[in-house]
């Protein structure tokens, strides 16, 4: 999880999550990698966050900083329940 800050816009909360897909009749057991996104409004609290409908957008830097996050320390991984949980438990 990464979050960036635009004092006129609000705050934009990305997170890579991985998600396994459990196995069905037809497929085996997968991974994949899910970019979302939570918007605050500008001098929002942590009770403002709302999930960002829509594409989601976000600078290059922001994108290699969640890539490396994820490759180099398997414990950034998570659910979007322990992302988010991790920044409102603070």
């Amino acid at each position: 999880m990464v979050i960036e800050r635009f004092p006129k816009w609000g705050d934009y909360m990305r997170i890579l999550d991985l998600v396994e897909f459990q196995p069905d009749k037809r497929q085996k057991c997968h991974k994949e990698l899910r970019f979302c996104q939570f918007y605050r409004k500008a001098k929002g609290t942590n009770n403002d966050w709302i999930f960002g409908q829509g594409a989601g957008h976000m600078s290059v830097k922001t994108f290699y900083k969640l890539i490396h996050k994820a490759t180099t320390n398997k414990q950034h991984y998570g659910t979007f329940e322990g992302a988010f949980g991790k920044l409102i438990d603070k």
